[in-house]
């Protein structure tokens, strides 16, 4: 498998910095190299995005629908214990249950309006 390099170029008085700070220090403990770390954490963002982008282009190429199914619960697991992270030591004023049950809400609502095609409140918009 060949390999390829990329560089990352940031402020050194920005939020960047700490972040990539962190990430070394992060990447040590755990001892992974920092670019393990940062692929790690596009994959988990990115990836099932990726995947499905070559599904929808009828270009399956490296991926099947496994794949994608399965990348898509690796994210949705990895990112949802971030969540749990993130609102543990970070006081936000609620948790991760919080979360989700106020997502589910929305996601209700959401599709309450769509029944109701009078509605103009709502537009649907396409990427």
């Amino acid at each position: 498998m060949s390999k390829l390099a990329f560089k990352l170029y940031y402020s050194p008085d920005s939020n960047d910095k700490v972040l990539m700070e962190f990430l070394k220090s992060y990447s040590k403990r755990k001892g992974k190299t920092i670019t393990e770390v940062i692929l790690d954490t596009l994959r988990n963002h990115w990836l099932p995005i990726a995947l499905n982008n070559l599904q929808d282009e009828d270009n399956i190429g490296l991926s099947d629908s496994f794949d994608l199914e399965e990348s898509a619960w690796q994210s949705v697991g990895a990112l949802s214990s971030q969540i749990g992270l993130i609102t543990n030591q970070v006081d936000l004023g609620f948790d991760l249950s919080d979360l989700l049950s106020s997502l589910s809400n929305v996601d209700e609502e959401v599709n309450e309006k769509k029944k109701d095609d009078d509605s103009p409140e709502y537009e649907t918009l396409g990427f």
